[in-house]
């Protein structure tokens, strides 16, 4: 086993406190990367894996422990998988706006105008890679996914990335009409967290 306390890569206040409440529960202490050091990635790799990794490596780097880190993103296979990659910068990439929630969910329900409910599915993925120091040849990595559908307008006046639009058919509401502790319990990123910790 390789400690309780790991580093969480990057500086999102969202992922932090979710990925937080998750390490908890198997008796994992997470520490955020500002505790340690500012500094960021360039997000440029060409996959989830490739980005979460360089988050990972920097993370442990900065911190000298263990460090966890995802990438995640919303994909639409009708817009052959965009955002994807691109799923913060949203709005930037597609009109030049400032990439904020408000502006990410416009652009995405402007590039789905006209869209039939049968082809407005999509999923939210999560990457987490783990590694037990920077150097570490074999990082560990998992990937899940929490199947929806995009609506075409938003559900709650606000909410945490696109959650307002991204309707769950098997829960009849959108991760905005969640707790907290709802949310971080069914969705992806808490099934990819119960797949990592299967392989210690």
């Amino acid at each position: 086993m390789s400690g309780q306390t790991w580093v969480l890569a990057g500086h999102n206040p969202h992922k932090q406190a979710a990925f937080r409440a998750l390490a908890s529960r198997w008796g994992r202490t997470l520490l955020p990367q500002g505790d340690f050091a500012r500094d960021s990635v360039v997000e440029d790799g060409q996959t989830f894996v490739e980005n979460a990794l360089k988050k990972a490596r920097l993370a442990s780097e900065v911190s000298g422990l263990p460090a966890l880190a995802d990438d995640t993103g919303l994909v639409v296979p009708a817009l052959q998988g965009a955002p994807g990659l691109y799923t913060a910068r949203f709005a930037e990439r597609f009109n030049g706006q400032q990439s904020n929630d408000e502006n990410n969910r416009q652009a995405l329900l402007s590039q789905m105008a006209g869209l039939p409910f049968g082809q407005r599915d999509a999923y939210l993925t999560t990457t987490l890679v783990w590694i037990a120091s920077p150097t570490d040849p074999e990082p560990k990595v998992v990937t899940a996914r929490w199947q929806g559908e995009i609506l075409m307008q938003c559900r709650t006046p606000d909410g945490v990335g696109y959650d307002p639009i991204f309707w769950l058919p098997q829960h009849l509401k959108t991760p905005s009409e969640m707790s907290l502790t709802e949310k971080h319990r069914l969705d992806q990123r808490a099934r990819a967290f119960e797949q990592l910790m299967a392989l210690f």
